[in-house]
């Protein structure tokens, strides 16, 4: 591919992924799903049912962070391979990178403080 056309798709890539991550916040019911889902792997590994909570809240920790650092990493993928098309120098694009992934969470965690059922603590479930 051209670094014509990389010019203009991995901007819009940043900012399409940036776009999934504010609206995955505006999700009202996601730690109820986040909960079935960590009952369900804990299951799984264990072959029972789990019965201990801090076991199940340990697993849904987990699952929550794991997916905020997978999200993150994407990000900061896109946003470094975009410095990288225009020509930014790696030193300058991991600070303008380590600024963006500092701002977004930031930004998204005030967002949160809107939606409904959500608390823009960053800190998700309080348990």
């Amino acid at each position: 591919m051209s670094y014509n056309k990389l010019k203009k798709i991995m901007p819009i890539l940043c900012i399409l992924w940036i776009c999934l991550i504010f609206f995955m916040s505006s999700d009202v019911n996601s730690s109820d799903r986040t909960i079935t889902i960590s009952e369900t792997i804990s299951e799984e590994v264990q072959g029972t049912e789990i019965t201990d909570e801090n076991s199940l809240k340990q697993i849904d920790l987990l699952i929550r962070k794991g997916s905020h650092f997978f999200e993150y990493l994407v990000l900061s993928l896109l946003l470094l391979k975009t410095s990288e098309v225009y020509g930014i120098k790696p030193k300058q694009s991991v600070g303008y990178v380590l600024l963006i992934c500092l701002l977004i969470p930031k930004l998204d965690e005030f967002y949160q403080s809107f939606v409904p059922g959500r608390n823009g603590t960053g800190q998700g479930l309080a348990y």
